[in-house]
């Protein structure tokens, strides 16, 4: 396989139990570089482990050199646990993310969260009700920066564990969906 593909997949393809239906299997992946920028056609339907470098992948950290994370490129990886997003990522491909277990999303900037493209739900790790994690504090009280002009599409939903948000004047545009299955909001304040 060498530089053609950076993964090695002695067991990417699922083992069928008699009934026909696919168990678990394993995704082996050589970085998480390279693996970020593969254009899949189809997401992995099936619960998976995700194999880096030889590691079980249950905490990820998408590469700051990363500015796209491509469609499906964790779609099915259900046991990971986590995934800090650096502010170098700009657009998250089609369901990205779908069937991850995903407790938490770690960002560093909210300005650049708040901007970033989300292709769909399930592009946006926070879609498993997962925790929002802003420089090591779980947001609840989310202020969003001033300054900071949009809230893109999909930005914040299912984000249920938040319970208000404040939005400046410098906002202009709040896309579709951006708070979205946010059950836990008790307050929202637009100036």
């Amino acid at each position: 396989i060498g530089d053609a593909f950076p993964f090695y997949d002695p067991g990417m393809f699922p083992v069928w139990d008699p009934y026909g239906t696919p168990s678990e299997f394993t995704i082996y992946a050589a970085d998480l570089t390279s693996w970020c920028q593969i254009e899949w056609d189809a997401p992995q339907t099936w619960p998976c482990h995700f194999v880096v470098g030889g590691v079980e992948a249950e905490h990820i950290a998408i590469p700051g050199v990363i500015t796209e994370v491509q469609d499906y490129a964790f779609s099915g990886c259900a046991y990971l646990k986590s995934v800090a997003i650096p502010p170098s990522v700009l657009r998250i491909g089609t369901q990205a993310f779908d069937g991850c277990g995903l407790k938490e999303v770690r960002i560093s900037d909210l300005s650049a969260w708040c901007g970033m493209t989300f292709e769909d739900l399930y592009s946006n790790p926070l879609s498993y009700e997962c925790k929002l994690i802003l420089d090591g504090e779980e947001l609840k009280d989310l202020v969003i920066p001033e300054g900071a002009t949009l809230i893109n599409d999909y930005v914040f939903a299912s984000c249920s564990r938040l319970t208000s948000v404040t939005i400046p004047s410098s906002v202009t545009s709040i896309g579709e969906y951006a708070f979205y299955d946010c059950y836990g909001l008790t307050s929202v304040e637009i100036p």
